[in-house]
């Protein structure tokens, strides 16, 4: 599935990410802070599974 094309499904990655950060036990990063590691965490998923040629862990 070419997920990445998708603008509803890579929108539902997106908010994921968010998400699941937000739900960390730690105290939240400064806003600045936490954008750039929702950017990281973002890039690292586009990376690793856009392409469909992700192996499995």
């Amino acid at each position: 599935m070419d997920w990445v094309r998708g603008q509803e499904t890579r929108g539902s990655v997106w908010t994921a990410i968010r998400v699941g950060l937000n739900e960390l036990p730690e105290d939240p990063y400064p806003q600045d802070l936490w954008d750039v590691k929702v950017d990281q965490v973002w890039d690292f998923v586009l990376r690793r599974y856009a392409s469909g040629n992700a192996q499995p862990s």
